[in-house]
C-alpha cells in the first residue's frame, strides 16, 4: 500500500511539473497533504498555492466553482502555515473562511496550542450554536474546562460529546475524559471501568494523542502498584516524575504527601517532595522535607 501511494504521488508530481497550467486542483491537494504528512510543510504550502491557482483557472474557463476542493486546499494551506510557525497568518486565513466548521476546528486547535483558552472557548461555543448535534465543539469545551480547573464541568461536557458521537467517538475526547476522571478522583479514578478504560481506548487509536494516552495508562498502573504496596519506591518515583513532566506537579506533591502519611519511613517520598517544593520556590518547605 505504501509503494502504491508513493507511485501515485510520483505520477501526480510529474504531472504537475509537466503541465504548463500547474496540474489539477485535486492532484495538488493530494500532494500537499502527502508532503504535510511527510513533515515537509514548505513543499505542502507550494502545492496548495499551485492548486488554488489551478482552481481559479478552472473557474474562469469552465464557469464552475470547486468550493469543496478550494476549501480543503485552504485548510491544508493553513495547516502548513501553522507547522512553519506562521500561526498568525493561519488564523487570518481561517478567520476569512468562517463560518466554516472545519475552519473553526482549526482555530480552536491553534488557540489551544497557544494556550489562548478564551479564544478556544469562543470558537467552540460559536460552533456549538451553529451545529448543536456535532460532537467536537462540546468535546473541546470539555477540555478547555479541564484546563481551567473545572473537572466536573469537563466530565459533563465530554460525556455529552461521546453521547452525541455515538459509535464514532473521538479518541481524543476519550483521552480527555480519562484525564477528567483522574482529576475527580475516588471511584472514577480507581475503578478500571472509568479512567483506565477511557485512557486505554484512546491509546488504542493512532494519532497525536496516543503517546500521552499510553503515558497516563502507565500513571494508572504505577499508582495501582503504590496502592497495593505503599513502599514501592520505583513505582512512586516513576509516577511522580511522569506527573511532573506532564505539568501536573500538584498531583505529584499529593502523591508524595500521601505516601508519607502512610509511612514516615519512605525517605524517597520526602526527597521527591523536597525537590518539588524547591522547583516551585518554596525553599523553607523544601528544607523541612529534606530533613
Amino acid at each position: 500500500a505504501t509503494t502504491e501511494r508513493q507511485q501515485l504521488e510520483a505520477w501526480l508530481a510529474r504531472g504537475a511539473a509537466l503541465d504548463p497550467a500547474g496540474g489539477s486542483p485535486a492532484g495538488c491537494c493530494i500532494l500537499a497533504v502527502a508532503r504535510l504528512e511527510a513533515g515537509e510543510p514548505a513543499a505542502a504550502l507550494d502545492y496548495c498555492k499551485q492548486g488554488l491557482r489551478a482552481a481559479v483557472r478552472f473557474r474562469a474557463s469552465v464557469g464552475v466553482t470547486l468550493s469543496g476542493l478550494d476549501r480543503q486546499l485552504r485548510l491544508v494551506y493553513c495547516d502548513a502555515l501553522a507547522q512553519l510557525g506562521r500561526s498568525a497568518d493561519a488564523i487570518s486565513t481561517l478567520s476569512a473562511m468562517l463560518p466554516s466548521l472545519a475552519a473553526r476546528s482549526r482555530l480552536v486547535d491553534l488557540a489551544l496550542e497557544a494556550q489562548n483558552l478564551p479564544m478556544a472557548l469562543e470558537h467552540c461555543q460559536a460552533a456549538n450554536e451553529q451545529a448543536p448535534a456535532v460532537a467536537w465543539p462540546v468535546a473541546r469545551r470539555g477540555w478547555v474546562a479541564l484546563l481551567q480547573g473545572s473537572a466536573e464541568e469537563a466530565r459533563r461536557l465530554l460525556e455529552e460529546s461521546l453521547s452525541l458521537a455515538g459509535g464514532e467517538s473521538d479518541p481524543v475526547a476519550r483521552y480527555h475524559l480519562g484525564r477528567a476522571y483522574w482529576e475527580l478522583g475516588g471511584k472514577l479514578k480507581a475503578d478500571r471501568a472509568c479512567a483506565l478504560t477511557q485512557l486505554m481506548t484512546a491509546a488504542g487509536k493512532a494519532g497525536p494523542h496516543q503517546a500521552k494516552a499510553f503515558a497516563w495508562v502507565g500513571h494508572w498502573y504505577k499508582e495501582r502498584a503504590m496502592t497495593l504496596d505503599p513502599c514501592e519506591e520505583a513505582a512512586g518515583k516513576a509516577l511522580g516524575r511522569m506527573l511532573i513532566e506532564e505539568g501536573s506537579t500538584p498531583l505529584a506533591v499529593a502523591l508524595f504527601k500521601g505516601a508519607l502519611e502512610r509511612s514516615q519511613r519512605m525517605h524517597w517520598a520526602s526527597a521527591q517532595l523536597g525537590f518539588c517544593h524547591g522547583r516551585s520556590g518554596a525553599h523553607q518547605a523544601a528544607i523541612i522535607a529534606f530533613q
